[in-house]
């Protein structure tokens, strides 16, 4: 007797009711790509798209026909259209209404292309006018945002497409996507330090957390940090639509649009983060998308950025924790760092700092330079341990150490430094002013932490890395970077190689500006041969601090660079003996290891990029 499978009318109804539930609660939105688009000219190009829609179910008629007709013999019915050579078996009226679709849409296609280019021409112009006004009214705000705009329609690195594989580690083009998620899970393993390994053996590693997660926190700590279900709430009205999803697959319109009960659901399962200081593993962690950075071969894996696709449930609470850990970060940070918000700046404040400088030593005509440094996969490669209080990540940091000529005994000096000057070893000498379950709680979300890859099994248990795209990636790299300044400080004062501007009311110290992971450092001297040297010297002390901490700095072209102005005995030499190529390289070797610094000739002559 045969098993027979009946499926109740009333679950049919249902599925189609819920799915009709999910088509009204989550429309299909259709967003402008350009911003000189205007309302009326986007309501045309929708209502183009659903004109081609239709004209495409119009000639699935003719394809159909056939099929229809064959089922009709066979059920012995009528077919009432003949065969004809131009429609087949359809009608003169479906072959009417498709043609009459076809002019129509060859009509609206003309029209919303030339309002596009009269659009884009306005609003071009517009933009001009934007930047003149808040030129000449000293709105340095406006006038950055309005070259930023220009420069982001014009660029458009977004439609640049990918036309190749990756290359693996042999050289060769990846045989397919799943071969390419392997070649990039090998990149991306070998800059986090991390090991391919199951799930499982990380849910089993996570049943035991450190006990020492409790120590400092007090209980006025857990009534200050503990969200209430209005803070949830808020966060979650605050997603932005159209985001992609983790693991979970909860997309942010979810929570956006039920926020109250969504809410519900997981603020007890927040109260119980917040109880035992242990977030789930399943929020430390996501897949990683990969990212073409627009410029380069799409074929060279360098060309490539690191995002961390997680839970949004997970980003909520961090936002929240962010709000805590905020304070300290503000306390520890220096005070010309302007990355992750802190001190209210931004890469405007750095890039008319910078300014200043120049014309400060103009007006002084003293010799001057500025070098910019670059990390190599700032975010990707973070050391754990200049943060928190961990050992995860220590065997490649002491490797990359030994291969750059550190001694065993260097390297051990190098340890007991970093360790003695780590935040979590601050925060344990004095934590006067600081929430320290908040500490406790971020420096758990760094454990144990994880990254998938799509279309392949098992994940990466990484031990490096700030986890870009998450709402502490910024904010974590912000505090490491603030114990790499301090240092460099500490070592370009110690070799008498502090910058000051001398004014008639006294010399006046000159420091390095920051935004995040991209650092600036402003050099005088007081004459041509005296910069050169200068230069040479705080490069290579500032290539040692990034390399103690565990950073690489970037000197391929376009990265790390230097930009001198040179006045005083001298510079004719040096302006004739560079004039035909107008850059030189400033060479050091340090540690075994060759600093080249690209060198632009007169500041004067060209704007600074902002950091």
């Amino acid at each position: 007797m045969g098993l027979r499978l009946t499926i109740p009318l009333t679950v049919i109804s249902y599925i189609k009711n819920v799915c009709r539930a999910l088509c009204d609660a989550f429309p299909l939105v259709r967003v402008k790509r350009r911003a000189y688009i205007t309302d009326d000219t986007f309501d045309m190009i929708c209502g183009a798209a659903k004109s081609k829609a239709r004209l495409h179910s119009f000639f699935k008629r003719f394809t159909v026909a056939p099929l229809w007709a064959c089922f009709s013999v066979w059920a012995g019915c009528k077919w009432r259209c003949k065969w004809n050579p131009i429609w087949g078996f359809s009608n003169f009226n479906n072959l009417e209404s498709w043609y009459a679709c076809r002019a129509s849409l060859r009509k609206e296609n003309t029209k919303i292309s030339k309002l596009l280019k009269l659009e884009k021409l306005a609003w071009f112009s517009s933009m001009a006018d934007n930047v003149e006004l808040a030129f000449t009214s000293n709105n340095s705000k406006q006038f950055f945002q309005s070259i930023n705009s220009v420069l982001k329609c014009a660029n458009d690195k977004a439609r640049e497409p990918k036309l190749l594989r990756v290359n693996d580690s042999t050289g060769k083009p990846s045989q397919g996507v799943v071969r390419e998620k392997f070649t990039f899970r090998e990149h991306y393993a070998s800059l986090m330090g991390g090991s391919v390994c199951t799930f499982e053996s990380l849910v089993v590693a996570d049943r035991e957390p450190a006990a020492g997660r409790f120590s400092g926190a007090t209980p006025q700590d857990f009534s200050d940090c503990m969200p209430t279900l209005f803070d949830l709430i808020s966060v979650f009205s605050a997603f932005v639509k159209g985001k992609s999803c983790g693991e979970g697959l909860l997309v942010g319109d979810a929570f956006k649009k039920k926020s109250v009960p969504m809410a519900k659901i997981f603020y007890p399962l927040v109260v119980k983060v917040f109880a035992r200081i242990q977030p789930p593993l399943q929020w430390k962690g996501g897949m990683i998308c990969d990212l073409f950075k627009g410029k380069g071969s799409p074929a060279l894996i360098n060309s490539y950025r690191d995002v961390l696709l997680s839970d949004d449930d997970g980003k909520a609470v961090q936002r929240i924790l962010r709000k805590k850990l905020f304070p300290l970060a503000m306390a520890l940070s220096a005070s010309t760092q302007f990355g992750g918000g802190l001190h209210g700046g931004e890469t405007a404040i750095a890039h008319l700092y910078l300014r200043l400088f120049i014309d400060a030593t103009t007006n002084l005509k003293s010799s001057a330079a500025i070098i910019f440094f670059d990390v190599i996969s700032a975010f990707a490669t973070l050391l754990r341990r200049i943060v928190f209080d961990t050992d995860k990540g220590d065997e490649d940091w002491f490797f990359k150490l030994s291969s750059c000529g550190f001694s065993k005994d260097d390297i051990d000096q190098v340890f007991e430094f970093i360790k003695v000057s780590s935040v979590a070893f601050a925060l344990s000498e004095d934590a006067s002013g600081c929430n320290l379950l908040a500490f406790n709680l971020s420096q758990q979300w760094y454990t144990n932490t994880w990254a998938s890859h799509e279309f392949i099994p098992n994940v990466i248990q990484t031990t490096a890395g700030s986890a870009a795209g998450t709402p502490f990636a910024d904010l974590v790299y912000s505090l490491a970077m603030s114990r790499v300044i301090r240092t460099l400080r500490e070592s370009l004062s110690r070799e008498n190689l502090s910058s000051y501007l001398q004014f008639s009311s006294g010399p006046m110290p000159v420091y390095d500006v920051s935004f995040v992971d991209d650092l600036a450092q402003p050099v005088v001297a007081s004459g041509p041969v005296a910069l050169i040297a200068k230069v040479r010297k705080v490069a290579s002390l500032a290539h040692t601090a990034f390399l103690m901490y565990g950073m690489s700095l970037n000197f391929s072209p376009g990265k790390s660079a230097v930009m001198m102005e040179f006045r005083g005995p001298g510079k004719s030499n040096l302006y004739w003996r560079y004039s035909t190529t107008k850059m030189f390289y400033v060479l050091r070797m340090c540690l075994t290891m060759a600093v080249v610094l690209s060198c632009v000739l007169s500041l004067n002559t060209n704007i600074l990029v902002p950091l």
